[in-house]
């Protein structure tokens, strides 16, 4: 079981942000996220970076396929100027 998550939000001009926070075993004084913002007309750099961050590839194939169709949701309500709330 993956026990990192991802925020996922939508700022004031319609970027698409990623707040990714990595739990591993080793006890850190600080724990900062990995984020990544973009601009929602840039999805396919979007995957592309995330591809190459090393946190999202350990991650298991149904966690994978989440943060993929979340990330899609949130395009799709930049793109239909509707509110976006992540589940």
């Amino acid at each position: 079981m993956d026990h990192s998550y991802l925020i996922i939000r939508i700022d004031d001009l319609q970027n698409i942000e990623l707040h990714y926070f990595f739990v591993s075993s080793i006890k850190l004084k600080y724990n900062y996220p990995t984020c990544i913002t973009i601009n929602f007309d840039k999805l396919n750099s979007c995957f592309s970076l995330v591809s190459l961050c090393y946190c999202f590839n350990i991650l298991s194939t149904s966690h994978k396929l989440y943060i993929g169709s979340e990330i899609f949701k949130a395009y799709l309500s930049v793109k239909l100027s509707q509110s976006y709330i992540q589940e």
